[in-house]
C-alpha cells in the first residue's frame, strides 16, 4: 500500500470529520506488528526477565556492563535474550541517519538505560497492558466514526466511504516504518564499512584515530586508501567546526522556499507558555526530562520527554514517556507519528524548548492547542 494513499486517507477523514481529530488519532493506535512496537515489546520482555532474576535486576540498576551482567546468577538467560534482540534490531541507532553514530550492537548502553527505566516502573508486563488499552481505544474510535458516518440521508454511502478510508488509514500506519527499517540496514552497512576503513588508515598511521574517518570527504578517503603518500586533511579544524555547528539552533520549521515560519495561537498565552505545533491531542502535566542523547539519559515513568527532535532510534524512550515536546518537527515526523500511535500528547516546533525548559521542572502540554506551560520547579 503506497504511503501517500495512507496520508490521503488521513486527510480525507479529517475533512469528513473536522471536529473529530482526537477520535481519528485514536483510530490510528494499537498496532502490535509495527516495527517500533515490536522493539518496545521486546525491551519490556527483557525487563520482565530481569525481574525474575534479582541479581540481574540489581546489576542493571548498578549500571553494570553486559559482560558483567552475564556473570551473575540468571545473567545467561538475560544476555541470551538481549543478544537475540541485537541480532534483530542491533543495526538501529539514535540519529541513525548520521553514519558516524554507533549502532546499538556496537554500544548497547542506551538499551540498558531503557531497560533500567522500565525496571524502575516496577510493573510486570506494563507495556503489553498499555498496548491492549490502545487496541481497545482504536476499536472504539473506529466504531464511533463508522456510526457517525451512517447518519443522515447519504449514510450508507458515507459509511462505505469512511470504512474504506479507515482501512487504508490503519493499513498504512504499520507500514510507514518499514522503509526506515530497511534503510537503517544500509546506514549500518555504511557505518561498518567506514569504521573499518578508519581502523585500517589509523593502523597505517595515516589517521591519528579511527574516528577521524568521519571528517573525511569521499575523494579524500579513497585517496588515502589508495596511497600511503596521500595528504591527510586538517582533521582537528574540521572537528572544531563540527562542534561549533552542533551548538547552533535549527529552525523549528523550514519550508522548501527557505522560510522559517513561526507558530501562532488564536488565544492569549502567558509569559511561561511556549507555543509550537500540536501534533498529538491531549493534555498532560508532569516532570520534564530534557534529553539530547538517549544513549546517555532515559525517562522515569510519567516524565515528559523534551528533545531537539526524535527519530526511530528514540522510540524506546516512548515506553515511559507521558508526553513529548521537541524543538523541531511537524505532524508527519517520526516523533509525532509515534506520539499519536501511543496516545501521548505531543507538541513540536517549540522554539528553543530544550534550552528554555529544564529537567525537573513541572510542565503542562496541550497537544490540541500546541502549547507548553512551565508551571513549577517540581
Amino acid at each position: 500500500m503506497p504511503l501517500d494513499a495512507g496520508i490521503a486517507a488521513d486527510k480525507g477523514l479529517r475533512v469528513l470529520f473536522p471536529d473529530e481529530h482526537d477520535t481519528i488519532d485514536a483510530a490510528g493506535r494499537g498496532f502490535r506488528d509495527e516495527v517500533g512496537t515490536q522493539m518496545n515489546l521486546r525491551l519490556n520482555d527483557l525487563a520482565d526477565i530481569a525481574r525474575t532474576h534479582p541479581p540481574v535486576e540489581e546489576a542493571i540498576h548498578d549500571e553494570a556492563s553486559l559482560e558483567a551482567i552475564k556473570e551473575v546468577s540468571g545473567g545467561d538467560a538475560f544476555v541470551s535474550e538481549f543478544e537475540a534482540f541485537l541480532d534483530e534490531f542491533g543495526y538501529r541507532a539514535t540519529g541513525e541517519i548520521d553514519v558516524s553514530r554507533p549502532r546499538w550492537r556496537d554500544d548497547p548502553a542506551g538499551l540498558l538505560q531503557v531497560i533500567r527505566g522500565n525496571l524502575r516502573a516496577g510493573e510486570h508486563d506494563a507495556y503489553r497492558e498499555h498496548l491492549r488499552e490502545l487496541e481497545d481505544e482504536a476499536a472504539e474510535a473506529v466504531a464511533e466514526l463508522t456510526e457517525k458516518a451512517e447518519r443522515g440521508l447519504f449514510g450508507p454511502i458515507r459509511r462505505r466511504m469512511v470504512g474504506r478510508l479507515l482501512k487504508v488509514y490503519r493499513g498504512y500506519i504499520p507500514l510507514r516504518d518499514e522503509l526506515k527499517h530497511g534503510t537503517a540496514h544500509l546506514f549500518a552497512a555504511w557505518h561498518d564499512g567506514l569504521q573499518q576503513a578508519g581502523e585500517h588508515l589509523a593502523a597505517r598511521g595515516q589517521l591519528e584515530t579511527p574516528d577521524d574517518v568521519w571528517y573525511l570527504r569521499k575523494d579524500e578517503l579513497f585517496d588515502l586508501l589508495a596511497s600511503r603518500e596521500a595528504p591527510t586533511p586538517d582533521i582537528d579544524s574540521r572537528r572544531r567546526d563540527h562542534e561549533r555547528f552542533t551548538q547552533l539552533d535549527a529552525p523549528p520549521l523550514l519550508t522548501s522556499e527557505g522560510e522559517a515560519p513561526t507558530a501562532a495561537v488564536t488565544h492569549d498565552v502567558g509569559a511561561d507558555t511556549l507555543v509550537g505545533t500540536g501534533v498529538s491531542s491531549g493534555v498532560v502535566e508532569g516532570t520534564a526530562q530534557v534529553v539530547f542523547d538517549p544513549s546517555e539519559t532515559t525517562l522515569e515513568p510519567g516524565e515528559i520527554l523534551v528533545a531537539p527532535s526524535c527519530d526511530p532510534g528514540w522510540t524506546p524512550l516512548f515506553l515511559n514517556a507521558a508526553g513529548v515536546v521537541t524543538d523541531v518537527g511537524g505532524r508527519m515526523t517520526h516523533g509525532a507519528l509515534v506520539a499519536r500511535e501511543y496516545g501521548l500528547p505531543g507538541v513540536m516546533s517549540v522554539r528553543k524548548a530544550t534550552s528554555r525548559i529544564e529537567t525537573g521542572q513541572r510542565i503542562r502540554i496541550d497537544g490540541s492547542q500546541g502549547t507548553v506551560e512551565i508551571v513549577g520547579d517540581g
